[in-house]
Parts: structure tokens; sequence; C-alpha cells
């Protein structure tokens, strides 16, 4: 992608990858259920953010964080239980 290069740059873009925990499932290519898709996106915020936070007070705080972020309605995001797991 042309915009994301630095003007001065003739290499790629640069990224950094950040993996997800061991103890976090991963999602399946094909997964639909919007619990699971929640905690997975919830889960790769919580990394980031512990990756990236300046304050070093809030490094490891990422899940607190993530439930704040992506706050939705009690009952609708699967609470952690089966579904969540992917289970």
């Amino acid at each position: 992608n042309q915009e994301a290069r630095v003007p001065s740059s003739t290499g790629p873009s640069p990224l950094m990858t950040i993996a997800l925990r061991e103890d976090m499932p991963e999602i399946h290519r094909l997964e639909m259920r919007r619990p699971v898709l929640l905690e997975g996106v919830r889960n790769g915020f919580a990394v980031a953010y512990d990756m990236l936070v300046q304050d070093a007070g809030m490094r490891g705080k990422g899940a607190e964080v993530a439930r704040q972020v992506f706050l939705v309605a009690e009952g609708t995001d699967g609470g952690g239980g089966e579904a969540s797991r992917g289970e």
C-alpha cells in the first residue's frame, strides 16, 4: 500500500507482529459467533496494550482495559463462558 509507506523509504512498510499468549484461544477462520469474535478482539487488544502502553504501572492490565473499551450490554458478550472459549 503506497499510502502506508514512509515517503523516504524504498522498502516495505514497518510492521510489528504481536502474538497472543498461549492461554488465549485462536479463533477459527470461519468463526461467526459474536461472543467468540468479541473475545478474540479483546484478547488481541489486551496483548497489544500491554506491549505498547507507556505507563509501566499499566502494563499487565490490558485485559481490564479491553473489557472497558469493548463494553457491551450485559449478557450479550458471552461473559467468558463456553461460547467465548469455542466449546
